[in-house]
């Protein structure tokens, strides 16, 4: 059963946390967001946002958009 939630990644650095989804859901790409990027105008059931800090850590739970 694929995963739509990852919580464990919070704290961990972006790339990181993409492997982890990516490898727990592979139909799902994650997609790293940086402080100021616009935001998606479409919702994709196979993208999962991960938000990251002006240092490349993960700030909340990836959620997919």
């Amino acid at each position: 059963t694929p995963r739509y939630s990852f919580p464990e990644v919070r704290g961990l650095e972006g790339h990181k946390a993409k492997a982890i989804t990516e490898k727990e859901n592979p139909p799902v790409t994650g997609v790293i967001m940086h402080p100021g990027d616009p935001p998606f105008v479409d919702i994709c059931c196979n993208r999962e946002v991960i938000e990251v800090d002006k240092d490349g850590v993960v700030q909340g739970i990836p959620y997919v958009a």
